[in-house]
């Protein structure tokens, strides 16, 4: 990739990031009379289950990459 790519794509990422933050921080405030005290989701379940799932996901994958590579 030539040089002026590799600047201009650079510079595409920072604009891009520059606009969506912006976009972020532009949210209103709640007034004083919204009732925003709803209990939290219940995914504490899930967290062990996602993380022997990528790791199963991992392995498998790895393990097929090894195979080919025989």
């Amino acid at each position: 990739m030539s040089a002026m790519k590799y600047v201009n794509k650079i510079v595409f990422t920072i604009v891009l990031l520059c606009i969506t933050t912006s976009s972020l921080q532009a949210q209103e405030d709640f007034g004083d009379d919204t009732d925003d005290n709803t209990p939290a989701a219940s995914v504490d379940f899930y967290v062990p289950l996602l993380l022997v799932t990528a790791v199963g996901l991992g392995y498998l994958l790895l393990r097929q990459k090894t195979k080919i590579n025989r």
